[in-house]
């Protein structure tokens, strides 16, 4: 079990770099936690300090407005992290995280976190590159919303997405689709608008629905698209 566990954070980016030793130390300072599809993880303001890292499933990071609207920032899956800031800051939870997936997490306590850091030069420096990632991708999501109409926003995400999603040189497929109401609420729109916008890039051939896909047959071109309007 325990080689397994080593195994899997051998696959979290943070971990990369550490030698089989290392890692077996990281490991057994980890507790383990199993969360349901929908459940929630973390709290927007609780107090918790842990940091997550998947081993499986995936989970969305998210906020609800006074009014009940959800703000979606993004999804994370096997091999990525969260809760990291407030390890760092000792700060309040800064969105809720809740498992879109039966779930998997290895938990590490924020002095535990802090020990790893200051032993191991290379696990910090791999946070930095991290968090500088961030940085630019919330700094370009602001410049998108002050900047970009509805369409480009749509756009700009689907991007993002089919990045992630890439299973070709030119081509990605996005598995599961996420919802119009989900893209609407990462973009600050609403959900007629994004299902209006598909619906036109669909015509055009530039998406095409298969089952439960969605697939982005040309990324150049959306990306073209994508860096026209953004001044690149």
């Amino acid at each position: 079990m325990r080689d397994s566990i080593a195994g899997a954070l051998a696959d979290i980016e943070l971990f990369s770099t550490l030698d089989s030793e290392s890692l077996a130390r990281v490991t057994t300072r980890c507790r383990h936690k199993q969360f349901a599809r929908n459940e929630n993880i973390v709290l927007h303001q609780e107090g918790s300090t842990e940091v997550f890292f998947i081993l499986s499933g995936s989970v969305r990071v998210l906020l609800d407005s006074p009014a009940g609207k959800e703000i979606s920032f993004r999804d994370l899956e096997r091999g990525d992290l969260f809760g990291e800031l407030a390890a760092i800051d000792g700060q309040a939870r800064s969105a809720n995280v809740i498992a879109l997936t039966d779930t998997h997490l290895a938990v590490l306590s924020s002095e535990d976190f802090w020990e790893i850091l200051r032993g191991n030069p290379e696990v910090s420096a791999q946070l930095i590159k991290r968090l500088a990632h961030l940085i630019r991708f919330y700094s370009m999501r602001l410049y998108e919303f002050g900047t970009l109409g509805v369409e480009h926003r749509i756009h700009a995400e689907l991007l993002r997405l089919g990045e992630v999603h890439r299973v070709g040189e030119n081509t990605a497929v996005i598995s599961p689709i996420p919802t119009h109401a989900v893209i609407a609420s990462r973009i600050s729109t609403r959900r007629e608008a994004v299902a209006r916008e598909l619906s036109a890039l669909t015509r055009s051939g530039l998406l095409v629905r298969k089952s439960k896909s969605l697939i982005i047959s040309d990324i150049r071109k959306l990306t073209a698209m994508v860096e026209a309007v953004r001044g690149e």
